[in-house]
């Protein structure tokens, strides 16, 4: 009997031996994909924190351009505005040119007022020229 636990400890040393011999490679080749798939992860969180940084960056670029399209829009408001005061004004002189009576006499106070101003200046003008 204890030849044959003798026995019975060679054949699972030399099982355990040939496992371990057959197993060495396959460990080797875990350890290495386990490395590898640890250098992925860390690569991934390195980008997930650019990714993050860069996202951050164009939603506040867009948050910019909603403001600048808002202040864009009541600038255009504004000159629309001034240009149909403008055509108004125009369309208004030119209601006021109609007619030879009207262009004659119908000069307002102020416009009276203007041409008199330079009429006096160039007067000045001229005795300061001689």
């Amino acid at each position: 009997m204890a030849e044959e636990i003798i026995n019975m400890t060679e054949i699972a040393g030399a099982l355990n031996k040939a496992l371990m011999d057959s197993i060495s490679p396959l460990v080797t080749i875990f350890k290495i994909v386990g490395i590898a798939l640890l250098i992925y992860i860390i690569f991934l969180i390195i980008r997930a924190f650019f990714r993050w940084k860069t996202t951050a960056k164009v939603s506040q670029m867009a948050k910019d351009v909603q403001e600048i399209n808002k202040k864009m829009d009541i600038l255009i408001e504004r000159i629309e505005g001034i240009s149909k005061r403008d055509t108004d004004i125009v369309k208004q002189e030119k209601k006021e040119k109609k007619g030879f009576f009207r262009r004659l006499f119908g000069k307002s106070k102020s416009k009276k007022i203007e041409e008199d101003d330079k009429i006096e200046n160039n007067k000045k003008i001229k005795k300061g020229k001689n």
